[in-house]
């Protein structure tokens, strides 16, 4: 697990936490969560959109994507 954070915003955050999960993915399956309740920017980033999917139980499912667009 690798988190990327700072205390200030506007830093580049996503963009290095969605550079370095596209480089992982390379050799392996990745998972990236982008916690930013205010503005999220991963889904913009990957090119992610849509309604976010549950389970039957209410968990949220993954979405996948090709990579850096």
């Amino acid at each position: 697990m690798i988190a990327v954070a700072s205390a200030k915003g506007g830093v580049g955050k996503s963009t290095t936490a969605t550079y370095l999960a596209c480089a992982l993915a390379a050799d392996d399956d990745v998972a990236l969560f982008d916690a930013d309740i205010h503005g999220p920017n991963v889904p913009e980033l990957l090119d992610v959109n849509g309604a976010v999917q549950s389970s039957e139980e209410g968990d949220p499912l993954p979405c996948r994507s090709a990579g850096w667009t």
